[in-house]
């Protein structure tokens, strides 16, 4: 079914037979907010929580030479921008993997016009 999903989303740019998210208990998402409410009420630079499933990932190196991530977090209403700064990336890099369902403890922040998710704990699913 996974692969099927996968192939789904690469050759027609959407999910056909169900979602990567079906699997999942329903209960780790029993937020009051989807991720497209949540961008857009929620306040910036305030914590909380939000969970989907691991779209797209790329892994970049800092200054220093540290890794760090670019991700695209999805859910059954939209997706989000999540950064993964050195830190977070270290601890939660087993995590880190497309195709995996997580919860993300962070902020909302506000980049060039976008709202993205700036990641401080990560927990799999």
């Amino acid at each position: 079914m996974e692969t099927r999903l996968l192939w789904e989303k690469e050759l027609l740019g959407l999910y056909i037979s169900g979602h990567p998210l079906d699997k999942q208990s329903r209960d780790p998402f029993k937020q009051k907010m989807d991720l497209k409410t949540a961008k857009e009420k929620f306040p910036r630079g305030a914590e909380t929580v939000i969970g989907g499933f691991l779209a797209e990932a790329r892994t970049i190196l800092t200054k220093n030479g540290e890794k760090m991530m670019f991700a695209k977090l999805t859910d059954y209403s939209d997706g989000i921008e999540v950064v993964f700064f050195p830190r977070t990336y270290k601890e939660a890099e087993q995590f880190l993997t497309v195709g995996t369902c997580i919860l993300i403890k962070g902020r909302f922040s506000e980049r060039n016009g976008e709202t993205s998710f700036m990641a401080e704990k990560v927990k799999g699913l």
